[in-house]
């Protein structure tokens, strides 16, 4: 199957919007920060998706030891099935730094005060 036709296959459901937990692409766009990147995409609300982008800042790059660390964490998990909220305590409990901790903590607030 092409990547035209898989992308289309994931599009968000109407009035819905696809929020990867670390974001911007730019900064999570490599290697194993591009597999965390893709393996925390959950639909929410697009007013809420908004508010998201404004209210928090965005999530600081790992390096690429850390964010190899934090995959294989991941996947030693084995839990790929986590709701958004599980998702966000996982990252907070396996984050390698503070910065990153802070910042999901920030992400984790505004999304409970949006929904």
């Amino acid at each position: 199957m092409s990547r035209k036709k898989q992308r289309k296959q994931t599009k968000a459901a109407p009035g819905y919007d696809k929020h990867h937990l670390l974001y911007y692409r730019r900064n999570w766009d490599i290697g194993y920060k591009q597999l965390l990147r893709r393996s925390f995409v959950y639909e929410l609300p697009v007013e809420v998706h908004k508010k998201i982008h404004i209210l928090a800042a965005g999530i600081p790059p790992l390096n690429e030891r850390e964010a190899q660390d934090l995959w294989v964490e991941f996947n030693n998990a084995a839990r790929r099935d986590m709701s958004l909220y599980e998702a966000l305590d996982w990252l907070v409990a396996n984050s390698p730094n503070d910065d990153f901790r802070d910042a999901i903590m920030t992400e984790y607030a505004v999304i409970r005060y949006c929904l």
